[in-house]
């Protein structure tokens, strides 16, 4: 069966009301929306140019990959900022991986396969867009995912529309949706994913807003936020 894309069902769940929306800011790296709560949301780029306008959520076209990112930025905002089944921490304080045999990650985190070596455990990775030697041929992709006990997805995937056919290619008992475009929202464990580490800025911390429209990314404002995984029951 086909799954449905989850956007597309956010929408309809939830809708977009752009009078809750104080401004949005774009850079080369990423686009944040700021709510007039104080509320932050973040969504990568990747190479997308986006138009600060909030025109696009009066005619949001999730056929548009500018929108798209509009969008996640927006219910990122609105999404990441609830209290219940939280914890504090990134991903290695809440998933044991030495439980695995077969991981697989698509969509490159320096950082989390730095923990991978250092700790020992193999890792397969996947991502079009990076050129390290680590990482395998696209066209392994599907094998790898249908042989997969365990995958660190980026959330980009949501974004560029590849979510919902990449769940669709894995069996995996253990999915971890990964990177500060996380929308922290337990709508996504009916999908199978069963973790979700994203990051909670402090409300009115326009410094976030700032770096983004300066063209920094991750690196620059990830230590103005909080890191915080929910997982499924």
């Amino acid at each position: 069966m086909e799954l449905q894309d989850p956007l597309k069902i956010l929408v309809q769940r939830h809708g977009v009301n752009t009078g809750t929306i104080k401004y949005v800011v774009t850079g080369m790296k990423y686009t944040a929306v700021l709510l007039q709560n104080g509320n932050i949301g973040v969504c990568a780029n990747l190479g997308t140019t986006v138009g600060p306008h909030l025109t696009h959520f009066k005619h949001l076209d999730l056929s548009h990959r500018a929108h798209r990112i509009l969008a996640v930025a927006y219910f990122n905002a609105h999404l990441n900022y609830a209290e219940g089944g939280t914890s504090v921490g990134d991903i290695f304080d809440v998933v044991a991986f030495e439980q695995f045999s077969s991981i697989v990650m698509v969509g490159y985190f320096a950082p989390v396969v730095e923990r991978f070596t250092s700790s020992g455990i193999p890792l397969t990775i996947f991502d079009p867009m990076k050129e390290e030697s680590s990482i395998s041929p696209e066209q392994e992709k599907a094998a790898a995912l249908a042989a997969a006990d365990a995958v660190i997805l980026t959330s980009t995937s949501i974004f560029n529309n590849t979510f919902a056919d990449i769940m669709g290619a894995t069996h995996a008992r253990a999915v971890h949706l990964l990177g500060p475009s996380s929308l922290l929202d337990p709508f996504l464990f009916e999908y199978g994913v069963t973790s979700i580490s994203g990051t909670r800025f402090g409300t009115h911390d326009e410094r976030v807003l700032e770096m983004i429209e300066s063209n920094l990314g991750t690196r620059a404002f990830i230590k103005l936020g909080q890191k915080v995984t929910i997982t499924a029951p």
